[in-house]
């Protein structure tokens, strides 16, 4: 049998339109049409507006975002799985992008560390 719960305010008047009033007074004063209507803008719309705010305020500062986020990355390894699994993490992370560049034919990483192993000779 189903227990019966006390329904909230909200619940009942659920079939009647929002009721918005833009000053104390009641008039709509400079609301905008969505607030005047209760009906705000999509999210769809909203992270689309928040995706091209973004990339405008980042343009010229690529990497510097990016560098950002790589940093937020590692702390939020850091503190998630202690310094000593993040560095591994690291390390895989490393070694996944090292080979994937060679097998794109593009050698820089391994030859970098080559120069590296070898003590920076030639």
């Amino acid at each position: 049998m189903a227990e019966k719960r006390p329904r909230l305010a909200i619940e009942d008047a659920s079939d009647e339109e929002p009721q918005v009033k833009g000053t104390p007074n009641g008039e709509e004063g400079d609301l905008s049409p969505e607030v005047r209507t209760g009906q705000g803008p999509n999210e769809e719309t909203s992270a689309r507006e928040l995706r091209s705010s973004l990339r405008r305020m980042a343009r010229g500062h690529e990497r510097a975002v990016v560098g950002g986020l790589a940093g937020l990355c590692v702390a939020v390894l850091v503190f998630a799985l202690g310094l000593w699994r993040a560095l591994f993490v690291a390390l895989c992370v490393a070694v996944g992008v090292v080979v994937g560049q060679s097998l794109d034919g593009d050698t820089r990483a391994l030859d970098a560390i080559k120069r590296v192993l070898r003590g920076n000779q030639g």
